[in-house]
């Protein structure tokens, strides 16, 4: 091709500002912009230490990603990274003060700058269904919701839910027995829950930040699945038998992260844990209005692809 017949982009770019950047969601959705073409992304990130940084460094040299150096507590850091942005993307991870306060400075800072478009660090099950009380991390993110629905006339704002981590079921949960390779349940195997893998998480992600129409809540998920289903698609993988035991049921769920709540001392992982553990078996963790088709250039790998790479 002749240097004249050579095609310049010049539509505008649309301006991204990932909050969170060198957390391992943050790292992977900032890799996954760069690779974008059409539209023209221009992508930042603001973090707290400049030097804890963990995507490619190529992608400084080369000028693809800009980063601002701050915290949630510093509105001048804020206003500086979110100055000129289109859309501002939470996944920022933490206690009351990050989820709630935090996310809240954040977003006034997204008002001040004008701001099109803000995307909370959700990416979780559906709070909004759930009653309050039963998981203290999705009450942090139904209270953030509350208030930010109140700017919704000046900021467009996307509650993205992609349900329970799929690499959660098989670590943080405590659900796989990887020894003795089985399931353990307090429910009915058969009970269904949305599914979604971090690699997935990340995808939904970048596509709710291409679709202009992705506003208010989007649950989407990767797979609706039940643990029975999971053993069966898991045998087939890896051609092996999978047992699902029952340990208990819901009401001795239930009774034993009402124990935990009345310690003194609590056990704030098993705590965590159970909040997460007990919607899942209850049914509590499966959507309803699955919004995954407005989503058109995106499908969700498998359970099974997802069993291939990651060879549990």
């Amino acid at each position: 091709m002749d240097a004249e017949d050579t095609v310049i982009d010049l539509s505008p770019a649309l301006r991204v500002l990932i909050v969170g950047g060198s957390g391992t969601l943050g790292s992977q959705l900032v890799s996954e912009l760069v690779k974008i073409r059409t539209p023209r992304i221009q992508t930042s990130v603001l973090v707290r230490d400049v030097g804890r940084l963990s995507f490619d460094e190529k992608f400084l040299a080369d000028k693809r990603v800009t980063v601002f150096e701050g915290s949630l507590e510093n509105e001048k850091s804020l206003l500086t990274a979110c100055e000129n942005q289109d859309i501002v993307v939470s996944v920022v991870q933490g206690d009351r003060e990050v989820i709630v306060q935090g996310q809240k400075n954040l977003l006034n800072a997204c008002l001040e700058s004008k701001v099109t478009r803000f995307i909370p660090s959700d990416f979780c099950l559906d709070y909004f269904l759930l009653p309050t009380g039963l998981n203290r991390e999705l009450d942090w993110r139904k209270e953030f919701a509350g208030w930010a629905i109140k700017n919704k006339n000046d900021l467009q704002v996307t509650h993205l839910l992609t349900g329970i981590l799929t690499e959660s079921v098989f670590g943080f949960l405590k659900v796989w027995d990887s020894v003795e390779r089985k399931f353990r349940t307090f429910a009915d195997p058969d009970t269904r829950f949305s599914m979604t893998s971090l690699d997935d998480t990340t995808r939904f992600i970048v596509e709710t930040i291409l679709e202009p129409e992705a506003v208010g809540k989007i649950p989407v998920c990767g797979e609706d699945i039940s643990f029975a289903e999971m053993a069966e698609r898991f045998e087939l993988v890896n051609q092996e038998k999978i047992e699902i035991v029952q340990v208990g049921d819901i009401p001795s769920l239930e009774s034993k992260l009402q124990e935990i709540k009345l310690r003194e001392v609590k056990d704030t992982e098993e705590l965590i844990r159970l909040e997460y553990l007990l919607p899942i078996m209850r049914g509590e963790a499966r959507f309803q209005d699955l919004k995954n088709s407005i989503f058109t250039n995106f499908k969700p790998r498998s359970f099974e692809q997802w069993l291939m790479k990651h060879r549990i």
